[in-house]
């Protein structure tokens, strides 16, 4: 029922989505190149908003906003260009259903407290000899081990 393409030019590939019954497709504008810290926060974003109950157009507009007003954070990057080139396919389409009705839907000034609770922190603890994208991978281990909700994104 979704696919979410938080890759470069990815609008085009989004049509062979569609076209295959998909029914809600996020993706980048065509002509755009996205910048990982941004798919990163749009991806936290949009599925947190989904897994407390929101609607396939609320999570998104969570997702867009999110990555509107997050600190460039020395990167450069401009949160208020970023969330423009994040696109909801097909346009007008019926987004406004949630894909978990079966969950209680969340009140909004608990989302910040949830949003608090999955932030990834590194702990102090990981073995000194992991370094880099192994760091990220023991972190992966650890909270799949403790059995709690993980999200994988990457390149």
């Amino acid at each position: 029922r979704l696919a979410v393409i938080s890759a470069c030019h990815s609008a085009e590939i989004a049509g062979a989505f569609l076209e295959a019954g998909v029914e809600h497709v996020v993706a980048v504008e065509q002509d755009e190149r996205i910048a990982d810290v941004a798919a990163r926060k749009f991806s936290h974003a949009f599925y947190l908003a989904l897994f407390v109950g929101r609607t396939v157009a609320e999570a998104f507009e969570a997702a867009r906003t999110a990555v509107a007003h997050a600190p460039a954070g020395g990167f450069g990057i401009s949160g208020a260009v970023e969330h423009r080139k994040f696109l909801l396919l097909p346009a007008g389409g019926p987004h406004h259903t949630s894909l978990f009705p079966h969950l209680p839907r969340v009140r909004q000034r608990d989302l910040s407290l949830l949003a608090r609770e999955l932030v990834v922190r590194y702990p102090c603890s990981h073995p000194e000899h992991f370094v880099g994208r192994h760091a990220d991978l023991w972190l992966l281990l650890q909270r799949v081990l403790r059995g709690r909700m993980t999200v994988l994104t990457g390149p």
